[in-house]
């Protein structure tokens, strides 16, 4: 088992190679490294294709993700949801909601294709 520090001082074990409490600078740097990868640029709110692209999802999977986070009033939103907002009936995805996301589901690794 290996041992990561975190800035703040809290730290993370890392068996099998898979996190098993992520940490927002791993997420951040997880994203950083899938923008690079596609092209996209940082941007502080994301379109439902960008993010498609990103995280190598459909469409409707994303629409999903985003139905399973509830309102904000929501005591505990389901932890699979991804934070969205609605311009007009578009779906809009902010960078810290995306990171927060990536921080989640760790272990839940993509082979790459």
């Amino acid at each position: 088992m290996v041992r990561l520090a975190d800035p703040r001082g809290a730290s993370s074990s890392i068996e099998r190679g898979r996190p098993t409490l992520a940490l927002p600078a791993i997420a951040e740097a997880q994203l950083d490294a899938l923008l690079r990868a596609t092209g996209i640029p940082r941007s502080g709110v994301y379109r439902p294709g960008e993010v498609c692209r990103l995280l190598r999802i459909s469409r409707t999977t994303l629409l999903q993700l985003c139905a399973l986070r509830e309102h904000p009033a929501v005591g505990h939103p389901n932890p699979r949801g991804l934070g969205s907002f609605l311009v007009g009936c578009h779906h809009r995805i902010p960078h810290e909601a995306l990171v927060e996301w990536l921080g989640r589901n760790q272990q839940y690794e993509r082979e790459s294709a």
